[in-house]
């Protein structure tokens, strides 16, 4: 158990810290996406920040308020409902009247998949968009088998999936949350409904074609169902959730973080475990070897199951398709993106030049070797340029309350399509032009609820020495993808998973957090009368 503590500890104040930093900059700092992924810099004026700390000390006491009424289960049932339906029918409505088409790597996938849907496989034979990013193919075979399934080719479907995805998304929270928590404490439960439904750049990317919110979808019910096994110790819950993790990898690679994750935790419940059985005298020497070797094996089974399908489909696509594996941009040219200080987009962000630049080499991946080295390098003997870059990095990813949305919504639409009216042309020009003249309010709406997700969740960390194993995988899940995105190739979108799944941990003990900040005001209050007291005495 003293093993257990330590690394529960460790992640615990590196938690602590980083998100700490995030609500520094997102008082501090504010960045915005605009045409061609452009990012633009400035300070947030003392006005905002003044604004921004109002209204979350009224959320907080209105939630605070909200707690104290009295709801039946059954009522808390439908009006969740009745929310969730909303929540679907105003994703739909706003992909029906978006309409948005796939492109750059969207359109890839989405053209691929239709290819393999229609039987024209052979079409994709040494194509240069999967030589170079391989790991696609697994998301364009779950696409073709959808588009098999519902009998048509139409982007919309895939857009329809991802409305119902994020339902689902909301829902999942909803139930890690009561998990976690204090199944008495209605706040918590609300706050997560409220956050979730309140995080509108999730809803707004439901537009976007890519394998990402999907993928998150199924990491967050797997994430579920682990909890479940620990607590219940019932073995079918930890063989769902590796099904889930491997249909989430299988969507979307980048979800190995929340994999890598949960093998942790596996393995902090199993030490938790062998410390238990070790000081039971029921069980005997055999009995407690044998009952050690199962946990251990049952771990190495999450493994293989979320892992080997992708595995062995990409590796079958990859012979299929007659892939060369010489021709696959490196993992060091991702890196050299999420380095990089010379692109125009944002510190870190993707830059086209080092792309023709490869392949102008012939694909040498030793230019790209080298580049990095001569970054790293180059922060290293200039330290306060290091820190002033990834300071900007971090901003731009995680302080950047739209996630893209709003950038991938304007001006992404086939205007050529066949039967597209002149009606839907100006309604989707008008469109664009309702997001970018509205797009400081939606900003500041958003950063109100990264600041409340932000805040909440430095306090749960600060306030509770001990966090639970389930709460620790979710502060982990939070760090894999900040330790991961501040080296890799950079954009706001790719964080939006690890912000979500901050979303239970800011919830659970709001109630609490709340009065506590209640008796520091308090304490405050009191100080400042008794001081008033005794400087009316002294002048008497």
């Amino acid at each position: 158990m003293k093993v257990n503590r330590v690394i529960n500890k460790i992640i615990k104040i590196i938690g602590l810290i980083c998100i700490f930093i995030l609500v520094i900059l997102i008082y501090c700092d504010n960045a915005k996406i605009w045409y061609g992924e452009y990012l633009e810099f400035s300070k947030n004026n003392i006005f905002v920040i003044l604004l921004l700390i109002t209204i979350f000390f009224t959320i907080l006491l209105l939630m605070d308020k909200i707690n104290d009424i009295k709801i039946s289960k059954k009522n808390k049932i439908i009006f969740f409902s009745i929310l969730l339906i909303f929540y679907l029918i105003g994703q739909i409505i706003w992909i029906n009247v978006r309409r948005s088409y796939p492109i750059y790597d969207q359109y890839e996938v989405y053209n691929d998949a239709k290819l393999i849907a229609n039987g024209n496989i052979d079409k994709l034979i040494k194509n240069e968009y999967l030589q170079m990013y391989p790991h696609q193919t697994t998301l364009i075979i779950f696409y073709s088998i959808i588009f098999k399934v519902c009998g048509t080719t139409n982007v919309v479907i895939l857009q329809y999936i991802n409305a119902i995805a994020n339902t689902f998304t909301i829902i999942g929270l909803y139930l890690i949350a009561k998990l976690i928590s204090d199944k008495k404490n209605t706040l918590n439960t609300f706050t997560v409904i409220c956050l979730s439904l309140a995080f509108i750049p999730l809803s707004m990317i439901s537009t976007f074609v890519y394998g990402d919110l999907l993928g998150l979808a199924f990491s967050i019910y797997s994430i579920y169902f682990i909890i479940k096994y620990s607590k219940l110790r019932k073995v079918r819950y930890l063989f769902i959730s590796a099904i889930l993790m491997s249909l989430s990898y299988f969507c979307r690679m980048n979800m190995l973080i929340f994999f890598i994750a949960l093998v942790i935790y596996l393995c902090l419940d199993c030490i938790k475990f062998i410390s238990f059985i070790k000081e039971n005298i029921d069980y005997t020497r055999k009995s407690k070897f044998l009952k050690t070797l199962f946990k251990i094996v049952l771990i190495f089974l999450f493994i293989c199951i979320s892992i080997i399908p992708t595995s062995i489909v990409k590796g079958y696509m990859e012979v299929t398709l007659q892939l060369d594996a010489s021709e696959k941009f490196p993992t060091i040219g991702h890196i050299n993106h999420g380095i990089s200080n010379e692109g125009y987009r944002g510190p870190g962000w993707y830059v086209d030049e080092y792309i023709d630049e490869w392949k102008e080499n012939g694909h040498n991946n030793e230019v790209l070797k080298q580049r990095a080295i001569n970054f790293f390098s180059e922060y290293i003997h200039n330290p306060k340029e290091g820190l002033n870059f990834f300071k900007n990095k971090i901003l731009s990813m995680w302080v950047e309350p739209t996630f893209e949305c709003i950038w991938l919504n304007t001006g992404f639409m086939d205007l050529n399509l066949e039967n597209i009216t002149n009606k839907e042309i100006l309604t989707y020009k008008d469109l664009n032009n309702f997001l970018l003249d509205n797009y400081n309010f939606f900003i500041i709406f958003e950063k109100i609820i990264l600041i409340i997700i932000y805040t909440l969740v430095c306090i749960f960390i600060f306030r509770n020495k001990d966090l639970s194993n389930e709460q620790i995988l979710l502060i982990l899940i939070f760090l894999g993808g900040f330790a991961f995105q501040l080296f890799w190739e950079g954009k706001s979108r790719y964080v939006l998973p690890y912000v979500i799944i901050l979303i239970p941990i800011a919830s659970i003990g709001v109630k609490e957090n709340i009065q506590w900040i209640k008796d520091i005001i308090n304490k405050i209050n009191k100080k400042l009368y008794i001081s008033n007291k005794n400087c009316c005495k002294m002048k008497k």
